[in-house]
């Protein structure tokens, strides 16, 4: 079985970056956007005047909650505080509990 805690702070797979160029990029628009949306991708799209990064609003939206939680320290504290505490203080859930 598999608590909350430790669902919680399992960690993502690794995602690896696409890399592209505008052009491909511009031929392949439909493609690129099934990729983020289905798989997660992030793309990087490089231009000469610099790179853009494309990713879901998922995604862009947990980054910027993410940042947000990094922000308050009252947050960070308690991430940390759960982090540490006992792991005979978790609660057991099963998997089809927590798709609840």
């Amino acid at each position: 079985m598999v608590n909350a805690v430790q669902k919680a702070y399992t960690k993502p797979e690794v995602k690896y970056m696409q890399n592209t160029t505008v052009s491909t990029a511009k031929n392949n628009l439909e493609f690129l956007i099934n990729s983020i949306l289905e798989m997660g991708e992030t793309v990087n799209i490089a231009t000469n005047d610099g790179n853009v990064i494309m990713l879901s609003e998922f995604e862009y939206r947990s980054l910027l909650e993410t940042l947000d939680i990094y922000a308050h320290p009252d947050y960070m504290q308690s991430l940390i505080d759960a982090a540490n505490e006992s792991r005979e203080d978790w609660v057991e859930i099963s998997e089809e509990e927590w798709e609840l």
